[in-house]
């Protein structure tokens, strides 16, 4: 399955977009470290963000494999880094759209795993409330 690439549940994802000029593209060749070209996208350190995910997925025990660690820090770094964001629905849509479907795959961790989204969610949810 990580083959195939990434496996997201997409239905009730949220997603947002930019309107960006795009680096310019060249037949043949490959278009690698060409994010700081693209205007609008945030390329401040997300280390201490990718740092707490797996902690967390630490917590729940999961791990998903070296190709899929690979394939969710991408996924994650990439979502952080687009404008109009917030790091605590990164983190969730990560966690619920991303881990829980490969956790679902291999037999993973599953209710601790969304679990522990609802929670970082609802303490997020507690600390903008207050």
């Amino acid at each position: 399955m990580a083959e195939l690439g990434p496996v997201i549940d997409t239905d009730t994802l949220k997603m947002r977009g930019l309107s960006a000029t795009l680096p310019q593209l060249k037949p043949g060749c490959l278009a690698k470290d060409k994010w700081t070209n693209i205007d609008g996208l945030h390329l401040d350190s997300v280390d201490d963000y990718v740092d707490e995910l797996r902690a967390l997925l630490d917590e729940a025990g999961f791990d998903g494999g070296t190709l899929w660690k690979r394939m969710i820090h991408i996924f994650y770094t990439s979502l952080i880094r687009i404008p109009n964001g917030n790091y605590i629905y990164d983190l969730y849509s990560v966690l619920s759209f991303y881990t829980l479907t490969w956790a679902k795959i291999k037999g993973g961790p599953v209710q601790k795993i969304e679990d522990i989204a609802n929670r970082e969610l609802k303490n997020y949810s507690a600390k903008i409330s207050s």
